[in-house]
């Protein structure tokens, strides 16, 4: 295990995008993922993630965990909590409100499936579980709502003085 949170020498985003697009199988970009580390994916990301991404890579997390035999083994076990670090580091980088808001509902489903599942087996603890949970909801409607009736009330209101009509 490599402390280091630099990624990876040479991998930059693109480097990173064009192996994960090469690489179809989870299985590959599950080793990807470990290749770059979890903690160093927001530097990799940085302005760079989308929502395709994150769920992409949410996706390719579930089918890894919940492939593991379920036995609660080294393997499936190692794999959950890096699921877990992984999903938590995604939160972190800097576009990531921008990526989340534009998941789908199912690519949202997988997310927090996915959470369950780490929950479950015991890789994130109630109150990691509930942060993640609650960084890959959906934004809450009813505040922005009353935010967009507010703000639209100021809208209204010119910034300047109308022009005097003489």
């Amino acid at each position: 295990g490599g402390s280091s949170s630099a990624a990876p020498r040479g991998m930059n985003f693109y480097a990173f995008e064009a192996q994960w697009a090469r690489h179809r199988g989870s299985g590959e970009r599950v080793g990807l993922l470990r290749r770059v580390g979890a903690g160093s994916l927001p530097a990799l990301f940085r302005e760079s993630l989308d929502s395709e991404l994150v769920a992409s890579i949410a996706e390719v997390l579930s089918s890894e965990v919940s492939s593991g035999d379920g036995s609660g083994s080294d393997a499936s076990r190692e794999a959950a909590a890096f699921a877990a670090d992984a999903m938590a580091a995604l939160a972190r980088t800097p576009r990531f409100d921008l990526s989340c808001q534009g998941l789908s509902r199912s690519e949202r489903a997988v997310c927090l499936g996915l959470f369950d599942r780490l929950h479950e087996c015991g890789a994130c603890d109630a109150e990691r579980w509930g942060e993640l949970r609650q960084a890959y909801s959906e934004p809450e409607p009813s505040a922005s709502a009353a935010n967009e009736g507010s703000d639209e009330d100021d809208v209204e209101e010119p910034c300047e003085p109308p022009p005097r009509t003489e």
